[in-house]
């Protein structure tokens, strides 16, 4: 977009591409300011985000004491994917930045309804415009809101008969107060996304991919392991597959793949019949000083360290069903927080249920991105759940524990403690090493092996037709040094003979490749030995090599 002055959602046939977010956005700001354009990404998009947790804060303020939402913002942003993911997820970024303008418009009882319905439907569509995955859990979120409203109304009139129903958390809802959420507004937002997605940019099929992959799961038994990961950290996450049986299925996979394909473009079976992938485990973070004094008292550092992760993680869980249920339930509490903003919180949890239960959902839209979109109203009764374990004759230590637990589920999830103490991988915004890092930091051996492979394949005839393939992640970083479009998998059994083939820096020097399965990547022992037996190695260095 930048290039031209001009976007075309048909120069690339993706879903990134009808992100306003990445193209038309960075681009005007770029124009306007003269900021170099990486640099539109790693501060300006920053800084537009950094007013996110302002808007966690203000949301929190319409409904409850500064202490309590200022407690509500840091466990927005002390969530993983704060400090992780979010950063490089700028599309991703915008799109949380209008939900959050979205909630503060809609929660403000001090505008006329109709200023607020207006607002609220024109900062969806700039949702809608941002991100796709956002648009479907925001869309998603509104729905249930209205199905949990009206399905309240009937159950206190059918109450209204029957005495033994009549109890005041449910009486309550036979009236609610006017909403800004309508039926017009699913309308608008579903009208919205449908023409963007489908009629103007035709990048709305992987919604349909992933629903219809999801009923077959279902029909099957949810049989197979088609969830991510992350929900490991789940109260509901059930029992997983280790990353070594994920890797296993993937090998059938790709056999499978390999019998479908024709004949003679990739190589044989019996080329790769003797090597058996096995998962190459992240190395842990060497004890510190302080780490090493702990061990000496037998202290088990490495197991503190991961039982610090899950429980915490697990905590604000419990915590978040805690604190919903209080606002619900007593007088208190349901009287003073507006009936949508107790109804979104509940389709908030709702909708997380949904991805850690139901298959594919978690692999394909991000369990912990879709959990940091509820942290942006869920930090309320998270904090005062907090709050409420200390009985309220002692203030002082009830404002305590609940600054305690707040920032002490900073320190651990941001990697703060196991930085501190070691024995735990590293975390990529602590530390120049670790799982991360090696996928997504370019180094200039790198650039160095990629440059020669681009002049290679121009001075070849044939380069255009045998292609090239790399790693999944050196594909993305090497874009930045090349127009050369590479695939992305580098599996013995899914290498095309004819192919060029690059290896970075992890598979150089380190014997490391990385596929991605299920929403997870999964870093395995690669056979470098394959490619000796059955290539021929035309360029090498001590960080990339090149085979044909």
């Amino acid at each position: 977009t930048l290039s031209d002055l001009h976007w075309n959602v048909a120069s690339i046939k993706d879903a990134y591409n009808a992100c306003l977010s990445i193209t038309v956005l960075p681009t005007v700001v770029q124009q306007v300011t003269g900021i170099a354009p990486v640099w539109v990404f790693k501060t300006v998009f920053q800084v537009i985000f950094a007013f996110v947790p302002v808007l966690v804060y203000l949301i929190g303020r319409r409904y409850t004491t500064r202490f309590i939402a200022m407690l509500a913002t840091i466990y927005f942003m002390a969530f993983p994917t704060y400090f992780t993911d979010m950063p490089m997820l700028n599309r991703q970024e915008i799109a949380f930045f209008f939900l959050g303008l979205m909630f503060l418009a809609m929660f403000n009882r001090g505008w006329s309804l109709r200023r607020q319905r207006w607002l609220v439907a024109i900062l969806g569509i700039g949702v809608v415009l941002s991100h796709y995955s956002t648009t479907y859990t925001m869309l998603a979120l509104i729905i249930m809101v209205l199905g949990l409203r009206y399905g309240l109304q009937a159950l206190a009139w059918v109450a209204s008969f029957n005495r033994r129903l009549q109890f005041a958390s449910i009486m309550r809802w036979r009236r609610p107060e006017p909403s800004a959420v309508t039926k017009r507004l699913v309308v608008v937002l579903l009208a919205a996304s449908y023409i963007w997605s489908v009629q103007l940019t035709n990048t709305g099929g992987n919604i349909l991919k992933v629903a219809e992959s999801t009923i077959q799961s279902i029909q099957t038994g949810l049989a197979g392991d088609t969830k991510s990961s992350d929900t490991s950290y789940s109260f509901f996450g059930g029992a997983k597959l280790t990353d070594q049986q994920r890797l296993d299925e993937y090998v059938k996979e790709t056999s499978t793949h390999q019998k479908s394909t024709i004949a003679g473009s990739l190589y044989p079976p019996h080329t790769y019949a003797g090597y058996h992938p096995l998962v190459d485990d992240e190395p842990n973070l060497p004890l510190t000083s302080i780490g090493k004094f702990l061990k000496s008292l037998h202290f088990p550092v490495a197991q503190f360290n991961t039982a610090m992760r899950q429980g915490s993680a697990l905590a604000l869980q419990l915590l978040l069903g805690v604190g919903i249920l209080v606002i619900f339930v007593r007088r208190t509490f349901s009287v003073r927080y507006g009936y949508d903003y107790r109804l979104f919180q509940v389709a908030s949890v709702i909708m997380v249920a949904a991805i850690v239960l139901l298959p594919v959902l978690s692999g394909q839209y991000g369990l912990l991105r879709a959990f940091q979109q509820t942290l942006i109203i869920g930090g309320v009764p998270i904090a005062l759940a907090s709050l409420l374990i200390i009985p309220k004759r002692w203030p002082r230590l009830r404002n305590a524990f609940g600054v305690a637990c707040a920032v002490g589920f900073l320190l651990s999830s941001t990697g703060v403690i196991t930085t501190t103490l070691g024995g735990y991988p590293p975390q990529l915004h602590l530390a120049n090493s670790g799982k991360y890092y090696d996928l997504y930091y370019p180094h200039t051996t790198e650039e160095q092996g990629i440059d020669w492979l681009h002049s290679a394949m121009l001075s070849n005839p044939d380069a255009a037709i045998t292609g090239a393939t790399t790693d999944r992640y050196p594909a993305n970083l090497l874009r930045q040094f090349s127009d050369i479009e590479f695939e992305n998998d580098i599996f013995p059994s899914v290498l095309p003979r004819d192919a060029y083939v690059f290896l970075g820096h992890a598979a150089t020097a380190e014997d490391r490749a990385t596929l991605y399965t299920n929403g997870d990547s999964l870093i395995y022992q690669y056979p470098t030995s394959f490619l000796d037996n059955n290539k021929d190695l035309i360029y090498a260095s001590s960080g990339s090599r090149v085979y044909r």
